[in-house]
């Protein structure tokens, strides 16, 4: 009987937050195999219900049915337009203004939902691969947007002489203790004027 409340706890969740329909890239971005990488879209039963019980026991966290998209590199999932991962980002959506940072390309949803923003006016992302970068060129239309400039290296590595409002990085593709978020943003705090976020931060 437990059981059976949860699952249906866990049907109703929408497939994307509300407020954060921009991020969403299904329907928006076009799959592909490019080098290591691998972007297509995926699709969530009420039958896969049962099977989420342990994530959501442990961190909270589940997908409801519905279609989505994932970004795997050599068939490890990095990404994904789930609902979760979306409302991770929320708060970078939500505040970010002006000039803004992104460490970490990934599928590209915070660059997304940041260009829809108008009070955002120039988007600056960090990648460290360059067969990403050149896929999500072709894929993803938002990322050619005037606002967005794509720096090739690593974010732990790379200067840059820009100064920025507001920052988030995103550059681990698991939730563990060993993600070194503080030397990340030690790395950046001088150049950013606000908020620096991170992925998935408070489940480290």
């Amino acid at each position: 009987m437990a059981d059976d409340i949860l699952l249906e706890r866990m049907l109703v969740k929408p497939p994307v937050p509300p407020g954060l329909e921009a991020l969403r890239v299904t329907g928006s971005i076009e799959p592909f195999n490019f080098g290591v990488w691998t972007c297509e879209q995926f699709q969530v039963s009420e039958s896969d219900m049962g099977f989420q019980l342990g994530d959501m026991f442990r961190f909270g966290r589940w997908c409801p049915p519905g279609v989505y998209t994932a970004l795997y590199r050599c068939q490890t999932l990095v990404m994904s337009d789930t609902p979760d991962e979306l409302e991770d980002c929320r708060e970078i959506i939500e505040v970010a203004s002006g000039r803004v940072l992104v460490c970490g390309l990934g599928l590209g949803v915070v660059v997304k939902g940041l260009v829809d923003k108008d009070s955002v006016t120039r988007v600056d992302v960090v990648e460290i691969d360059r067969d990403l970068i050149d896929a999500m060129y072709q894929a993803a239309p938002w990322i050619g947007n005037p606002k967005v400039t794509v720096w090739h290296g690593d974010a732990y590595e790379i200067d840059l002489p820009l100064r920025w409002d507001y920052a988030w990085l995103d550059v681990w593709d698991v939730i563990c203790a060993e993600n070194d978020v503080a030397g990340l943003k030690r790395k950046w705090r001088k150049q950013v004027r606000g908020w620096i976020g991170a992925w998935a931060e408070d489940l480290m």
